[in-house]
């Protein structure tokens, strides 16, 4: 399956995040591909209404590579990644979708002195020109960072100071950096908060039903509201 060139790439990586938009958009023809992905119409307008979706698979690695693959192989104007994080108590509401405004991976650790640097290096700016309010509703512009493993608690001052981050997730900030940085693609991150996390950690820590619970509570009105952020990036350069 090979769509043609200037179309929109919608990546998903969790399991649980996949299974709720297979069920969400009732699938019944999955591609296998190296990365299984389908086609949809989700209504935005007559130029980009077919999108595809892809299942890149959790963690920064797999999220990169996955993100390659989707801009090797269909080509698109626009990437986005849809998905959940976890957000910091008091910045955020369970629910709210934080639109990415930048992205940072903040588990790398440099002894030889080059830590900032490496820090600025996978530091992504994804705010794009048409993201003007009003947004879609409960959305809220912020900065999310990525490490592979959940959110350390004890953490979230440093995280705030440091990067002015309201959010954390696995895959945003490499998502952002092998689409934006690297392929110079448009990328458009919409994470939906599915758990707030505190000084006595998150609800989701230790069940993965309460996680997966929670991923198809959220899901859904992120889905609903795609139709809007495509009608509202417009596409200019497509006409």
């Amino acid at each position: 399956m090979v769509a043609s060139s200037g179309g929109i790439v919608i990546l998903i990586n969790a399991e649980a995040e996949w299974q709720v938009a297979l069920g969400f958009y009732r699938v019944k023809n999955i591609d296998p591909g190296p990365y299984a992905s389908f086609k949809q119409s989700i209504g935005a307008t007559d130029r980009i209404q077919q999108v595809v979706f892809v299942y890149g698979g959790s963690g920064k690695i797999a999220a990169a590579s996955a993100s390659q693959f989707a801009i090797d192989h269909w080509n698109p104007n626009l990437l986005v990644n849809v998905g959940t994080c976890g957000g910091f108590e008091g910045d955020v509401i369970e629910g709210e979708v934080i639109l990415a405004e930048r992205t940072s991976v903040y588990d790398i650790c440099e002894r030889s002195g080059g830590q900032q640097n490496m820090e600025r290096r996978f530091t992504t700016d994804t705010k794009l020109p048409w993201q003007i309010p009003p947004y879609p509703k409960n959305t809220k512009p912020g900065i999310i960072v990525s490490a592979d493993r959940d959110l350390d608690p004890a953490e979230i001052p440093g995280l705030r100071e440091r990067y002015g981050a309201i959010a954390a997730d696995w895959e945003s900030a490499s998502v952002a950096y092998v689409v934006q940085t690297v392929n110079k693609v448009d990328c458009l991150i919409l994470r939906a908060v599915s758990d707030v996390v505190g000084h006595a950690g998150s609800p989701i820590y230790g069940s993965n039903i309460v996680f997966e619970d929670r991923v198809r509570r959220v899901m859904p009105p992120l889905l609903e509201a795609l139709p809007d952020w495509l009608r509202m990036a417009g596409y200019r350069w497509l006409e």
